[in-house]
């Protein structure tokens, strides 16, 4: 059990712990010393909390009163009593054991943060590994659409594909011989021909525009346009030198043409120009037929053009 004793410091008591003496069934402890430092000093009924240790390791408030003959006497909050070395390991673990309780939750709390790095480098390394995929993929499709045909048996690139048959029209733009404005608004309602070339002032390319001049009078509702990169000077002056009145020219000088039927040579001689290629639309912009032709020295194969508007 434990008691509780004064020590003299100046005119005051302090009350300590310091010997085992009995604990009665009220609750009560009593304890005596002998040697007290001042017994020369009366105190009267000081009252002082004593640290007292609980059997199951738990620190309790007591109070004690101090008397005159140097006993004391005081109500422990507990059922028993332990010794003085008891109190002494119990505060040792109480210091010791927050300074623990704060390293577990420190280590925890890195744990957590360290879990979340990491599952944010794992999401962000997926991430840039999709997105490289998906550009390879890209840059794979890209390289798929390019398509290529031959300048006197040299190979050229072409910028893209033509329009896939059943595909609408793409948007595009075209010089007339008047310089003015020809779009997709523009041939609505109609059957459109594009015999496209890379330039009227060439053999094969006055060959093609003759020939389909000659078929469009076996046509009804339908216009033939020979499409190049030439000047509309240029080509308005050759349809007039040969007498050609049932074909149009358009001009691409100034337009987007040639990158959205996918017909612009990217490489060789005639780099800039058009390849040669016919494509067949309907009154509503529904393609029907489409050929690059493979060598662009030959002419394009008409009756093709000509089956699907029959």
């Amino acid at each position: 059990m434990l008691a509780a004793g004064p020590q003299a410091h100046g005119s005051e008591a302090f009350c300590a712990i310091t010997e085992s003496r009995y604990c009665n069934k009220a609750g009560i402890f009593v304890a005596r010393w002998p040697n007290l430092c001042r017994t020369d000093q009366v105190i009267s009924q000081l009252h002082r909390k004593v640290p007292v240790v609980r059997g199951d390791g738990a620190v309790r408030a007591v109070h004690v009163a101090v008397g005159a003959q140097g006993s004391t006497s005081g109500k422990i909050e507990t059922s028993s009593c332990e010794p003085r070395k008891r109190l002494a390991e119990s505060s040792n673990h109480i210091d010791q054991g927050a300074p623990m309780a704060a390293k577990k939750k420190t280590k925890k709390a890195t744990k957590k943060v360290t879990k979340k790095t990491a599952k944010k480098a794992v999401k962000k390394s997926a991430k840039k590994s999709s997105k490289k995929v998906a550009k390879k993929k890209v840059a794979k499709k890209k390289v798929a659409t390019k398509t290529s045909v031959t300048l006197g048996g040299a190979a050229v690139s072409v910028s893209g594909t033509l329009p896939k048959v059943g595909s609408q029209l793409p948007k595009f733009s075209l010089a007339s011989n008047r310089l003015r404005e020809i779009s997709n608004a523009d041939l609505k309602g109609k059957r459109i021909i594009f015999n496209i070339f890379p330039s009227i002032d060439t053999p094969t390319c006055a060959t093609s525009t003759r020939t389909f001049n000659d078929l469009a009078s076996q046509l009804s509702n339908t216009e033939i346009y020979c499409v190049s990169a030439d000047l509309p000077f240029a080509q308005s002056r050759f349809c007039g030198d040969k007498g050609l009145t049932n074909v149009k020219t358009a001009s691409s000088f100034r337009s987007n043409f040639g990158a959205a039927f996918g017909v612009k040579l990217t490489s060789g001689d005639l780099k800039g120009l058009l390849a040669r290629a016919v494509v067949v639309t309907d009154g509503k912009g529904k393609v029907l037929h489409a050929e690059l032709v493979s060598e662009i020295a030959n002419e394009p194969n008409y009756s093709a053009a000509i089956s699907v508007l029959r």
